[in-house]
């Protein structure tokens, strides 16, 4: 079962695109500062990501890093977190990892 969750208390279980796509609404209108949601799959593979774009993968192949990404804008967002809801893992990993930045996990 696939899960999204917001900051604001939003959640839904085996979410679909229209759920994916409210979510980023809803960020992109948050008036909090550090406004987010989050993806978590079967595999207990997550997506974060924040209203500044700072993306944060965690993924159990690397679950001793953390690994963030500075992402360009909301439709580069967008596209990753589809590939997420389309269980597109391996390609989504390989895109994360690559020019991006591993850091201790902080318990997500």
């Amino acid at each position: 079962m696939k899960y999204l969750e917001s900051a604001n208390a939003s959640s839904f279980d085996n979410f679909n695109i229209d759920n994916l796509y409210l979510a980023f609404e809803e960020l992109e209108n948050s008036d909090e500062e550090h406004g987010a949601f989050w993806v978590v799959d079967e595999e207990e593979n997550v997506l974060e990501i924040h209203k500044d774009l700072k993306l944060i993968a965690i993924f159990p192949e690397n679950s001793k890093n953390q690994i963030t990404k500075q992402l360009k804008n909301i439709d580069e967002a967008k596209k990753i977190f589809v590939e997420f809801m389309n269980g597109d893992i391996e390609k989504l990993m390989s895109e994360i990892l690559h020019k991006s930045k591993k850091m201790p996990p902080t318990g997500v």
